[in-house]
């Protein structure tokens, strides 16, 4: 089992894309903190132990189960892509380790042994190659965005529901409503005949929105003014619309409660968008020389992967989204089970700002 102190930490080294290297996905993973018992400004929150511990139980099976389901059932060549399984492997044994710290740290034996069970089956996510990004490229092309349905295929149906997240995501983002959970809208593709590194950058954002949220299905919290959090947002997010969150959660106002307030979500987006930039850095500074690959993307024009820049888009993408929702659900995992002192609250109310003590309890876990 890996230690597990930081909650968006990712090694700085970089793995240059080249010949037999490659990028240890292991590496660009956020790892969770809150382990330790919390103490001082944040405390252990009072929480049903019996209803937690079988809360826990369905939450592990449900991850495990998700992935399962996607790495099966997506469309054509990207049931087996090693990209797809490396993602999935990332999404999925993040979330999953920090349910297992959040029981570890209520001194759930039961709960946390079940997650290092679910760990190990779940696997490590392995290491990426120049090769494997471009092949999942060509295999995201070939089939999502071919415009002729293979009625032959075994994986994309109307029975799986990985397939249907997508149709909707993409449908959304064709249309220019997607929204992610934070509020933010992607432009859509300017349908010119031929497709930019900014819409590229957006189809495979896409892509890794439907796998987290299929596989995670982390909350979206709304208050009583109408925002939705973490990106206190009037505008709804997709992950609603398509009905994999079938409405979103409540905000809670004492911050001695289990649960979430605006200030955890706050903190939840803070740490999302560290993951995303240290994960991204991998990507953006990957360097080599390779060859280039054509392909067509039917009624959006040819797309051409012939030099590192488009080659580090999609790799930057990939890797910076899967790191953010990563570290999104495993900082909502940690921070609901705690309490924070009114003082932090209070502090928050006046400036706006993330109160430090927040942030080094999830940094160091403790």
């Amino acid at each position: 089992m890996r230690t597990v102190r930081n909650i968006v930490t990712t090694t700085t080294c970089i793995f240059l894309l080249a010949g037999c290297g490659g990028i240890d996905m292991q590496q660009t993973s956020p790892t969770v903190a809150g382990s330790s018992e919390p103490s001082g400004l944040i405390f252990k929150c009072e929480q049903d132990q019996k209803a937690l511990t079988g809360a826990s139980a369905a939450l592990t099976a449900q991850i495990e189960t998700a992935s399962s389901s996607i790495t099966a059932s997506a469309p054509g060549d990207l049931s087996n892509d090693p990209v797809v399984r490396s993602l999935v492997a990332a999404v999925a044994s993040t979330a999953v380790q920090a349910q297992r710290n959040a029981m570890a740290m209520r001194g759930d034996a039961s709960a946390t042994a079940a997650a290092d069970a679910a760990l190990t089956r779940i696997g490590t996510p392995g290491t990426l190659s120049a090769s494997d990004f471009k092949n999942f490229a060509q295999n995201l092309a070939k089939s999502v965005f071919d415009p002729v349905v293979n009625g032959t295929s075994s994986n994309a149906g109307s029975n799986s529901s990985f397939w249907t997240t997508l149709v909707t995501y993409y449908d959304q983002y064709f249309q220019g409503k997607f929204v992610d959970r934070f509020g933010n809208k992607l432009s859509p593709p300017a349908a010119k005949g031929s497709v930019n590194d900014e819409e590229i950058s957006g189809v495979v954002a896409i892509f890794v929105e439907a796998l987290a949220d299929s596989i995670l299905k982390t909350p979206v919290w709304k208050d009583s003014s109408g925002n939705y959090y973490p990106g206190a947002s009037k505008d709804e997010p997709t992950v609603l619309e398509a009905g994999i969150l079938s409405a979103p959660a409540g905000l809670v106002t004492n911050p001695g409660q289990c649960g979430m307030t605006t200030l955890k979500t706050r903190a939840v987006k803070y740490f999302s968008d560290m993951a995303s930039a240290r994960a991204g850095m991998v990507g953006g500074l990957v360097s080599g020389s390779f060859g280039g690959i054509h392909f067509g993307l039917g009624v959006m024009g040819k797309i051409s992967i012939g030099d590192n820049q488009t080659l580090q888009v999609i790799i930057k993408t990939a890797l910076s989204k899967a790191a953010g929702r990563a570290a999104e659900h495993a900082s909502y995992l940690v921070l609901s089970q705690v309490g924070y002192s009114s003082q932090l609250d209070q502090a928050f109310q006046k400036n706006g700002n993330l109160p430090a003590d927040l942030v080094a309890y999830l940094q160091n876990g403790k």
